[in-house]
């Protein structure tokens, strides 16, 4: 009875094991069959995008898996049904981690992060990057939700507009529960996320199908809370050191960011840090 329990285990742990090879040996291009052979997961196909909002908008609340899982389904499950086994049998279902800014935390909105691992999945890093930073202006500076489901129990109900300013679920949501009286638990609040969702992997397929096809996805610029930060702050927009007229010229400390700051950090004219040497105590 020992050995056969044994043997189930090591049998077990050989399964387990050549899951994870199927979905994350090697770099992200390729994993392992699990017939020896490698497979190439960039193979990006043309999205049609009526389908893909209509599948974003249902996987969002499908199970109430939520807005990651509904963008990466609405990207990913066309082409990897298409593309057969053992493509399909990718567990679209995981990306319910990302649901509300990542369990609930509230960071990073799960549609975004949904169409960034459907990027990354599909192209290579560089291009995948570049891609979804275009999608993160685009979702800051964009009056949303825009989507109008050709199903829904609030199909005649005219979804207030915000914008979300920042990509980040909290930031988004507050804004939009201001802006319409509505509370966080409210079907009307899950009604405009569902078609945020959509909005997002309709732009993220926008871009998706522009790359694909060689053409050049209209850029959205930089908003004037960006710039305007930026020159002191943002690499590739601020100079090696500050203007001599401001803060001596002293160098600048770069900041790794692609969002809006004043919305988190009130600026030069109220607690603003001035320009010197950093001493950390130890």
């Amino acid at each position: 009875m020992q050995l056969r329990r044994r043997e189930l285990i090591i049998a077990g742990v050989g399964a387990f094991a050549g899951m994870l090879g199927f979905q994350m040996k090697g770099r992200s291009t390729h994993a392992s069959s699990g017939t020896g052979s490698m497979i190439n997961w960039k193979q990006p196909r043309k999205i049609n995008l009526e389908e893909a909002a209509k599948l974003s908008y249902d996987g969002y609340k499908d199970r109430g898996l939520g807005c990651c899982h509904g963008t990466f389904k609405g990207l990913v499950a066309p082409a990897i049904n298409e593309m057969g086994a053992p493509y399909n049998t990718f567990p679209i279902e995981i990306m319910r981690a990302g649901k509300s800014g990542v369990a609930d935390s509230g960071s990073l909105c799960g549609a975004l992060l949904g169409a960034a691992y459907a990027f990354h999945l599909f192209f290579e890093a560089k291009t995948a990057d570049d891609m979804q930073k275009e999608l993160h202006r685009w979702y800051e500076q964009s009056m949303l939700p825009q989507y109008v489901p050709a199903v829904s129990h609030f199909k005649d109900y005219k979804v207030p507009q915000t914008k979300a300013i920042l990509p980040e679920c909290h930031a988004s949501i507050d804004t939009w529960i201001k802006a319409t009286g509505f509370t966080k638990e409210t079907d009307e609040r899950r009604e405009r996320c569902g078609r945020l969702t959509a909005d997002v992997t309709l732009k993220a397929a926008t871009i998706w199908n522009a790359q694909l096809e060689g053409r050049s996805f209209a850029a959205t610029p930089l908003s004037d809370n960006q710039m305007y930060c930026g020159k002191c702050h943002v690499k590739g927009i601020a100079p090696a050191k500050t203007d001599p007229g401001y803060n001596d010229g002293r160098y600048i400390r770069e900041v790794g960011t692609n969002m809006s700051c004043p919305s988190c950090h009130p600026g030069r004219k109220k607690n603003h840090p001035k320009s010197m040497a950093i001493n950390i105590k130890k």
